[in-house]
């Protein structure tokens, strides 16, 4: 420092201490989930640390200032999280990210026959709107699956007289 009378005084060191910013977060990446489901995420809690959560296309259940974070998704399409840690000073870590998809398959419709013969043999029946990637389970009762039953359409040899019926669960990403 220099005086009004320009006598020049002793120097005056203030120490700062640079603390490094925390590691970006690791969160368990789920990143596929069903329309209007919960979903918990989180990162392993470290002492002194806070956090921040922000979700779009979703809500957040109960707090997003901690290292866990319960996730309601919204309509189906595109999601994201983020998490962002912070270190006793304020520093912030580098920000989490999951891109999130969310999920609604389409419910199928069936073509093929209702009302049919006793024990009739190689009936097809076919799903009317498959989704692109999507993969079929097909379930039949009072006949039985003759060839594959995990594709868009099956062949059913049916049985005996009485109620039978076929179900179809379609699985897209």
């Amino acid at each position: 420092a220099v005086s009004k009378f320009g006598c020049l005084g002793a120097p005056f060191t203030y120490k700062v201490n640079l603390v490094p910013s925390p590691a970006k977060p690791i969160v368990k990446n789920i990143d596929t989930v069903c329309e209007n489901s919960s979903v918990n995420y989180s990162t392993v809690l470290t002492n002194g640390y806070t956090y921040q959560w922000i979700v779009l296309n979703g809500s957040i259940f109960g707090s997003s200032n901690s290292n866990s974070v319960s996730v309601v998704w919204g309509a189906p399409g595109k999601a994201a999280a983020y998490l962002v840690q912070f270190n006793q000073n304020g520093c912030p870590s580098d920000t989490a990210f999951i891109d999130v998809w969310i999920s609604k398959p389409a419910v199928p419709g069936i073509i093929g026959k209702q009302s049919i013969c006793p024990n009739s043999k190689g009936l097809v029946y076919t799903v009317t709107t498959a989704s692109n990637g999507s993969s079929f389970k097909w379930f039949v009762a009072g006949g039985s699956i003759f060839g594959s039953s995990n594709s868009n359409s099956i062949t059913i040899n049916w049985g005996n007289p009485g109620l039978g019926y076929v179900k179809v669960i379609e699985n897209n990403r």
